[in-house]
């Protein structure tokens, strides 16, 4: 005789998290509120004055503009910076996370999140102006408001 259990008729082991689906109606709504067009552009501007700042202090990013993701950079450091201490410099000067590069990456680049709310110039004009002081205090020159270079 087989006892019925949960897993008999269920077809998750728990219940799934209404909370995710509360975030995604909540987040949809915010998207449509703004517009789709309104939201690719502020996107696509957004990661081209990212890149184009990276750029002008002197930094490599990961993909070519044309394939590279509307919402995250990865910027290399090539030996001109270590990824950990600008991730540390970010996080107490700014109160500013980043991600290091994953895997073979961790040590060789670090990935700039430029979505949803941190999608505007507030959040990545201070982020890039973090970056360029860093490299100086580093011991690179670096144009002052070099990192600004994408700016329209």
């Amino acid at each position: 005789h087989h006892m019925k259990t949960m897993a008999d008729f269920h077809p998750h082991p728990g219940t799934m998290p209404v909370n995710i689906v509360s975030a995604l109606r909540a987040s949809t709504r915010l998207i449509l509120k703004e517009g789709l067009d309104a939201r690719w552009d502020r996107h696509d501007r957004i990661a081209r004055i990212v890149r184009e700042g990276a750029r002008g202090m002197g930094l490599s990013v990961l993909a070519d503009d044309e394939t590279a993701c509307r919402n995250l950079t990865v910027v290399l450091s090539e030996g001109k910076f270590v990824p950990g201490g600008l991730f540390d410099y970010m996080k107490e000067a700014y109160g500013m996370h980043i991600g290091l590069g994953l895997w073979d990456w961790a040590d060789k680049a670090v990935r700039i999140g430029h979505m949803g709310p941190n999608a505007n110039l507030e959040a990545m004009v201070p982020f890039l102006v973090g970056i360029e002081q860093f490299l100086r205090k580093s011991g690179h020159d670096v144009t002052r408001g070099s990192c600004l270079a994408g700016l329209d």
